[in-house]
């Protein structure tokens, strides 16, 4: 150990003790939708979907069809989602969270 400096490594769990056995979602909702190609309308495989949301998600690859899904937060907050893959402009787009419901959030990417 180095004298003057403390690691500590602490592991934090939570349990919901829902009465019915169940495990907890979380509320809020999805973002959801396509990445295609802007110039030959053809779905974009791998592409990388964020977001400015406070815990870090979403985050979703597409997949071979170009669709992808991913936890958006709580409801009626405005965030930002950003998309994109080596050889096309990564684009951004503003969407709203609607309570346990998938909001759409199509991506068409122009190469660059």
């Amino acid at each position: 150990m180095i004298p003057g400096f403390c690691i500590a490594v602490i592991t934090i769990s939570f349990v919901c003790g829902c009465g019915d056995g169940g495990i907890y979602e979380p509320a809020g909702g999805y973002i959801g939708g396509t990445v295609i190609d802007s110039l030959i309308s053809e779905p974009i495989r791998g592409a990388f979907i964020g977001s400015d949301s406070l815990f870090g998600e979403p985050w979703a690859t597409t997949d071979s069809l170009g669709r992808y899904v991913a936890f958006a937060g709580f409801p009626g907050i405005h965030r930002w989602a950003y998309c994109g893959i080596e050889g096309y402009r990564t684009q951004a787009k503003e969407y709203s969270i609607a309570s346990d419901e998938t909001t759409i959030v199509d991506f068409r990417l122009l190469p660059e």
